[in-house]
C-alpha cells in the first residue's frame, strides 16, 4: 500500500501509572518501541477463544521524553481518520 510502517514489540499495561521511567527503559531494552493499554486484553480473549488476533496500532502521542508529548492526540483531521480506517480495513482484508 506504500504506507511507511515499523514492525516492533509493544509493551501493554493496564494503567498509565505503571509507565514509569524505570519500566519504560527496561521495556526499551527488551526491544519495545510502543506502549498501549488494550493489546493484552484483546490477546487474552483471542487465546481463550482459540482464535487468531491481529492488532493494528498507530501512534498519536509520545511518552519517550522527559515530558508527555500529545502530538496529534485528539486533534486528528477527518481526512487522516479516514485514511487510517482505509489502511486498517485493507490490512485486514489482506490478512
Amino acid at each position: 500500500m506504500g504506507v511507511p510502517f515499523r514492525q516492533t514489540r509493544v509493551w501493554t499495561t493496564d494503567s498509565f501509572y505503571r509507565e514509569t521511567r524505570k519500566n519504560r527503559e527496561m521495556r526499551k531494552r527488551e526491544g519495545c518501541s510502543a506502549v498501549d493499554m488494550e493489546c493484552a486484553s484483546v490477546m487474552a480473549v483471542g487465546l481463550f477463544r482459540k482464535i487468531p488476533v491481529y492488532q493494528f496500532l498507530y501512534t498519536a502521542d509520545c511518552l519517550d521524553g522527559s515530558r508527555w508529548d500529545p502530538r496529534i492526540l485528539g486533534k486528528w483531521p477527518d481526512e487522516l481518520r479516514q485514511a487510517v480506517l482505509r489502511i486498517a480495513l485493507e490490512t485486514a482484508i489482506r490478512l
